[in-house]
């Protein structure tokens, strides 16, 4: 997954590199299940979740910010999965684009 990949960076840049690695653990589950097909909408919204609230400590531990846009897709992506209302004002607005 880009955002987690280029905040790894960001740590490393900044001098955090021993934050890389609980990124990792928390996030591997969600990049995994970008990879592979079949995987049930609860998963891949547990997975999410985890790696979204491993990506805000870490952020607030150490002040290094992830990409806005990144995150906010993902967060999108977890609100959708969840059913949020909010979600199909996002679709509509996408569709556009198509």
């Amino acid at each position: 997954m880009v955002l987690v990949s280029q905040f790894g960076a960001s740590l490393e840049y900044e001098g955090y590199k021993a934050q890389m690695d609980p990124l990792k653990e928390d996030c591997a589950a969600s990049t995994a299940a970008t990879q592979q097909d079949g995987i049930p909408a609860y998963a891949m919204k547990s997975a999410y979740t985890v790696c979204a609230n491993k990506i805000a400590e870490i952020a607030e531990i150490t002040g290094v910010k992830p990409d806005p846009s990144y995150y906010q897709l993902m967060i999108a992506s977890i609100l959708c999965m969840d059913k949020n209302p909010q979600c199909r004002m996002m679709e509509s607005s996408l569709k556009k684009w198509e």
